[in-house]
């Protein structure tokens, strides 16, 4: 059992709720791929969900990526139970 398995089985006790299971993260882009929909995020720890990292997520609706490049600082929401990103909000430098 891997950590991420943990959380996910630990998260799945959750499913019962009417909203979206979601958290704030802000960090800079490091790729932005929107023939993927995608972005690679060099982020700061998200409470509760995950440590500071450097990972990829996709991104719903992929529109969100268009105003974006590599460098800016954002500040995003995760849907925790898909690891997707579904909003985008970039931060003054």
């Amino acid at each position: 059992f891997s950590l991420a398995q943990r959380e996910m089985s630990h998260g799945a006790h959750g499913a019962a709720s009417t909203h979206t299971p979601s958290a704030v993260g802000e960090g800079k882009v490091m790729t932005v791929m929107p023939d993927k929909s995608q972005i690679v995020v060099d982020h700061k720890e998200i409470p509760g969900v995950m440590g500071a990292m450097t990972m990829g997520y996709t991104v719903t609706p992929p529109s969100l990526l268009t105003p974006l490049k590599a460098g800016d600082t954002i500040r995003f929401t995760l849907d925790t139970q898909t690891q997707t990103i579904i909003n985008i909000e970039k931060l003054q430098e």
